[in-house]
């Protein structure tokens, strides 16, 4: 819990000094090539729109050895993601991020969830056709209400990060 309590700070640290002042944060691992976040890249956009008003602040860290800014800038642009995409080497290793898309929501100084978004995907190739439980909306939502959050991590399905 202690190491999570120091890359919570240094997440965000690295965000801006303005983004320290909100609670509940949401750090979104993603790669522009990857088609799984891809299909994903509305519902992170809608996340932001639903959840920001109620002072949820949302990042997104591209990972990917052949990215570059002008890719993710594009991938930004595409789907009209208000959130900040930067590329990340580091943080995927030490939050231990291991697919893409992978969702991990800070609250304070601690890892609150993470894992997928949602049940979208049953594995890789093999989308459900309707989502049945929507993990990241449901902890936003318990945390929102003050309440405790019943399930902290969900493996993400996704692409996998190349980890060199």
């Amino acid at each position: 819990m202690v190491m999570y309590r120091i890359l919570y700070l240094f997440i965000f640290s690295l965000y801006s000094a303005s983004a320290c002042l909100g609670q509940v944060k949401v750090a979104f691992f993603l790669s522009p090539t990857c088609t799984i976040c891809r299909f994903y890249a509305l519902e992170m956009r809608d996340l932001n729109s639903d959840y920001s008003v109620h002072g949820v602040e949302f990042m997104g860290y591209a990972v990917g050895p052949l990215l570059n800014d002008s890719l993710v800038n594009a991938f930004r642009e595409e789907y009209q993601i208000p959130f900040t995409i930067i590329r990340d080497d580091e943080m995927h290793r030490q939050l231990n991020a291991t697919v893409t898309p992978e969702v991990f929501v800070l609250r304070n100084d601690s890892v609150m969830y993470h894992g997928r978004i949602d049940d979208s995907f049953v594995r890789v190739g093999k989308r459900r056709a309707h989502v049945k439980n929507r993990e990241l909306r449901n902890t936003l939502d318990r945390i929102l209400q003050g309440g405790q959050v019943e399930v902290d991590h969900v493996p993400a399905v996704g692409c996998i990060i190349e980890k060199n």
